[in-house]
């Protein structure tokens, strides 16, 4: 799994604690692209890693969550 860094405006080390909404949603696009494998490791599946965190944020962004 490549690394990927998200940087949540407005939110501090806690961006859980300071933009719940929008942590969660990246959080869950996230987890969307991913599929459990036998061993219990959640492994990557998308090739376009990190577009659809972004439109997530660009959503929030557009509806006032962030």
């Amino acid at each position: 799994m490549k690394d990927l860094c998200v940087i949540i405006p407005g939110a501090g080390h806690r961006s859980y604690e300071d933009k719940p909404e929008v942590f969660h949603k990246v959080l869950l696009t996230f987890l969307k692209k991913c599929r459990r494998s036998a061993d219990g490791i959640l492994h990557e599946v998308m090739s376009e890693h990190g577009i659809e965190l972004v439109r997530t944020l660009r959503n929030a962004e557009k509806d006032g969550t962030l």
